[in-house]
């Protein structure tokens, strides 16, 4: 069978939905699966493994164009020659005139646009109004990353024999035993080992201004003895002059400290030497950072969102994303506890094990195989 791959998140910075994907064809690389793959993408990318895939690079226009609009025309005509049976569209989206002459498999990540179209940027929106409904209609199997976000489709009336919901994984080695000189990543942002850490783009839903006030809160109740850090390490976004605001506060400014975008392979250093993780968003797809987090071993501060329970199991302290109260009492709790500490550190261990790509990556070929039958 020759399955066709939308892998427009390779060319640019590996992070959630692109390692996503990487982590699905480095499994079907290593099991040497007997179809060919054709990987579409409008520049040139480069995958750190051996492997026998088609890369098929965009050409003229499409590389400065790229996006959802070259999803629609370029890829069309290059799947179309390359006599595609099945073909999968990793994120939200299909190539529409492909969809209507060959089976697809769509990947829902989440869905944002529904409840909460304002964290998108106006040209966002403009493309899931006119191809996301239909990409959903269109696909002959979707496949969601939670439970959670699959009975969200049924309930907007999509039929559930067509949605199955299939977990991403985690590289369970890189988070457990990292690489590298932690060392020398503490020196380099003054970092104290021990602290909270938040990573992931700092998106309105990641909800860090709740989450910067309940820290406030919970560092003005420690009274004596030393007084944690928080890290945030991510990409910044056009929303979020609030929380750098907030990081001006002088309850805030020593001990929060903002790292800027963490490369791959400084991740697995920064989740090493923290003391828990912290994440209590108000809305996640499904969210890569506590699978993360996990396989490190740490405990998690999570939203009580389904999604986040859901991935999280019991190895999460849970708080309401809305109640900044319930924030600071689970900072209060883990910092205090080293016995919770403990036991959510052996839970997020065990849990990460069920994260792994080969069985992620199994489940998304016997998808594709279905759709093409």
């Amino acid at each position: 069978m020759k399955v066709g791959v939308d892998a427009r998140q390779l060319s640019g910075p590996i992070v959630g939905t692109a390692r996503a994907l990487r982590g699905v064809l480095r499994a079907w690389a290593e099991a040497g699966i007997p179809h060919e793959v054709f990987l579409y993408c409008p520049r040139p990318f480069r995958l750190d493994f051996p492997n026998h895939f088609h890369n098929r690079i965009g050409c003229g226009v499409g590389r400065f164009t790229g996006g959802t609009l070259w999803l629609q025309t370029e890829l069309c005509r290059m799947a179309g020659r390359d006599r595609v049976e099945a073909f999968w569209g990793t994120t939200d989206m299909l190539p529409l005139p492909l969809a209507r002459k060959v089976p697809c498999l769509l990947t829902v990540q989440d869905l944002v646009y529904y409840s909460a179209p304002g964290v998108l940027s106006p040209y966002v929106r403009a493309m899931y109004r006119l191809f996301f409904g239909r990409s959903l209609d269109a696909a002959a199997r979707i496949m969601t990353t939670t439970a959670a976000i699959r009975n969200d489709l049924v309930a907007m009336g999509f039929p559930a024999s067509k949605i199955t919901a299939v977990h991403l994984g985690v590289d369970l080695p890189s988070f457990s035993n990292p690489r590298g000189d932690a060392g020398a990543l503490m020196r380099r942002h003054a970092l104290e080992p021990g602290y909270f850490l938040f990573a992931g783009y700092l998106r309105p839903n990641k909800n860090l201004e709740r989450t910067l006030l309940a820290f406030k809160s919970f560092l003005s109740g420690v009274k004596s003895g030393p007084k944690p850090m928080l890290v945030l390490a991510g990409g910044r976004t056009r929303t979020d002059s609030r929380i750098f605001e907030l990081l001006n506060d002088p309850a805030l400014r020593e001990r929060v400290k903002y790292v800027g975008f963490a490369p791959e392979n400084d991740l697995p250093l920064l989740y090493s030497k923290a003391l828990a993780f912290v994440s209590p968003a108000t809305y996640e797809g499904f969210g890569l950072p506590y699978v993360e987090a996990m396989a490190a071993g740490l405990p998690i501060i999570a939203s009580s969102i389904p999604t986040a329970r859901e991935v999280c199991g019991e190895a999460a302290q849970y708080a309401d994303p809305l109640k900044p109260e319930t924030i600071e009492s689970a900072f209060s709790l883990l910092w205090r506890d080293e016995a919770l500490r403990e036991r959510l550190r052996l839970k997020s261990l065990e849990r990460a094990k069920e994260f792994g790509w080969p069985s992620v990556a199994r489940r998304v070929l016997q998808n594709l195989e279905a759709v093409a039958r």
